[in-house]
């Protein structure tokens, strides 16, 4: 099987390597402008893994935006979950994934990078595990809102390669 992004023209690799760059960039940006003080993360790691799938593989389904806002913020709320337990990580982390992974899957949500907001909510130490179940909305619902975004306005633009 090929990945889809080989199947790109020149033209298409171009454009979402620019967008999924726009994506991060506006992600941090508007981030900063509205929450100055804000002394957690602006933008979640999983978004880089997630701006290459939704723009460099849209015809897969883990590519919809069903997978992309649901995926993600299921497995925020798994990741916030775990963490209140205040268990090893060597639990933890096997935990969070797996019940991500299991949320995902019976929600028929599946996205790979949901995997990692919830490890970040895992592992994203004390200033992530104080914000709690706030966490899923600065910064992960920040996050899904502004890329979301984005790419709509980009799927939109070249409806012929992104139909869904």
């Amino acid at each position: 099987m090929k990945w889809a992004i080989l199947n790109l023209n020149l033209g298409q690799k171009a454009a979402s390597i620019l967008v999924a760059s726009f994506c991060l960039f506006s992600v941090h940006f508007i981030s900063s402008i509205f929450l100055p003080s804000q002394e957690t993360p602006y933008l979640l790691l999983s978004m880089g893994a997630a701006v290459i799938i939704m723009t460099a593989t849209p015809q897969r389904s883990v590519a919809s935006y069903k997978a992309f806002f649901l995926g993600n913020m299921v497995s925020a709320l798994v990741g916030v979950f775990i963490a209140s337990f205040d268990l090893p990580m060597t639990l933890a982390l096997p935990l969070g994934i797996g019940l991500a992974m299991s949320a995902m899957a019976l929600l028929k949500c599946e996205h790979p990078p949901g995997g990692a907001t919830a490890l970040s909510a895992i592992m994203g130490g004390e200033k992530i595990q104080a914000l709690g179940y706030a966490y899923c909305l600065m910064p992960v619902g920040l996050n899904l809102l502004i890329v979301g975004a984005i790419i709509f306005c980009y799927r939109q633009i070249n409806k012929s390669y992104f139909a869904e």
